[in-house]
């Protein structure tokens, strides 16, 4: 039972992560309920990483926002920041040996967010993913037990998979602040300026590039379920969030051209329902 000190610091740990998370605290309330609490203050974690760069229009405010962080992990065990998220997941990352090495990867990869410019080219756009989805994947799969090569290898298939549909569905807000999410040579590919992406023109050159993510994405997640299905069940519960991946791109397909006026995501109960079967069934 949580004492009463401490409901309030679990609670901000909870709303942080179904606000900012929302697959990934989903994801957190299927598994047992001795881990869930950890899960949840990762998913908070990654929730907060992503608002630090999101709410700010200077890159230098979003900077210190993200070495606050840095700092905060950083400091003893002994030392309370005030920041219930922050607490939480220092006390996560010293009970659980979680790699300062991995929590330092998900800070760089929002500090990438805050570059003016996309990552350069595919190997780059790969090493954004594994950052930004892959080391939750991985971490998430420690915390459950999965501290092998195979859950390894199941988070970098699954953070190209699920990466790039995050890239796709956030492409209104980043293209709202004149900002790419994806490599220009992508854009070269299929002759399609910057400027037209921004304007919202060039539909038939986007639905071309748009296609071949979405094979791209397919491709991956066959990869990935592979991957998973290697794992002990008990780890499932860290790739439950792949399990979207397939209706995701479904639904931005439907919304073609538009995806770059509106977000297309799917209703929360449909996520909910899509989740909790492949954890019943214990297929990703």
């Amino acid at each position: 039972m949580t004492s009463p000190v401490r409901r309030p610091l679990a609670e901000a740990v909870t709303a942080s992560a179904r606000e900012g998370e929302p697959d990934r605290y989903i994801a957190a309330l299927l598994a047992p309920a001795a881990v869930r609490p950890k899960l949840l203050a990762l998913a908070a974690f990654s929730s907060e990483l992503r608002r630090a760069a999101a709410l700010v229009r200077e890159p230098t405010m979003g900077e210190l926002r993200l070495q606050w962080w840095r700092e905060a992990l950083a400091q003893d065990a002994a030392t309370r920041t005030g920041n219930p998220i922050a607490d939480a997941l220092r006390d996560l990352a010293r009970k659980e040996a979680l790699p300062p090495l991995l929590l330092g990867e998900l800070i760089d990869a929002h500090s990438r967010n805050l570059a003016p410019e996309p990552v350069g080219d595919d190997v780059a756009l790969n090493a954004y993913l594994w950052q930004s989805e892959g080391v939750a994947f991985l971490l998430a799969a420690q915390l459950l037990g999965g501290r092998s090569q195979a859950a390894m290898a199941a988070a970098a298939a699954s953070a190209r998979a699920y990466g790039l549909v995050r890239l796709l569905q956030g492409l209104p807000r980043a293209l709202a602040r004149r900002r790419l999410v994806l490599p220009r040579s992508y854009l070269a590919a299929v002759g399609l300026e910057p400027e037209a992406l921004f304007a919202g023109t060039g539909e038939a050159r986007l639905l071309d590039l748009l296609g071949e993510l979405f094979a791209d994405i397919r491709r991956h997640l066959a990869a990935g379920r592979q991957h998973v299905a290697k794992l002990p069940r008990a780890v499932g519960p860290a790739f439950l969030p792949l399990a979207l991946v397939a209706s995701y791109v479904r639904r931005l397909e439907r919304a073609g051209g538009d995806i770059v006026r509106e977000e297309a995501g799917i209703a929360p109960l449909a996520r909910v329902a899509i989740m909790a079967t492949a954890h019943w069934l214990g297929r990703i």
